[in-house]
């Protein structure tokens, strides 16, 4: 690795549009908040080829969410963010997802469409 590859890994590669002068990652930070992110999935049992759903808007973790779910071997299914009980539930139940990761404000919903389809919470 070269000296401008070390320098380009520590410079802010995803930035917080809300913070952008504070909250960043670098492709360093990416890469290991990545790889975090994927060992928590296999340690919570996800296998090669499950599927998981993330229901939420963007933020600055979602692509590490993506490659995460990636790195682990995961199928990332996506889902729109708007979406009510029922229509997460259709998309849940047709995407045959293993795991559903929602955001704080979208708990209920997400807990609601779980149940629709008899998923453990």
């Amino acid at each position: 690795m070269s000296h401008e590859d070390v320098k380009d890994a520590n410079n802010p590669t995803f930035i917080d549009s809300d913070n952008p002068e504070t909250t960043h990652l670098t492709r360093s930070s990416f890469r290991l908040w990545s790889k975090r992110f994927a060992i928590g999935l296999q340690k919570a049992g996800l296998q090669l080829g499950d599927g998981v759903l993330l229901f939420s808007g963007n933020n600055l973790f979602l692509p590490v969410v993506f490659m995460g779910i990636t790195m682990a071997g995961g199928i990332f299914p996506g889902t729109n963010p708007s979406y009510v009980n029922r229509e997460l539930a259709y998309q849940l139940k047709g995407s045959e997802s293993k795991f559903l990761i929602f955001a704080e404000d979208s708990v209920e919903t997400g807990i609601a469409a779980a149940s629709m389809i008899s998923v453990e919470k």
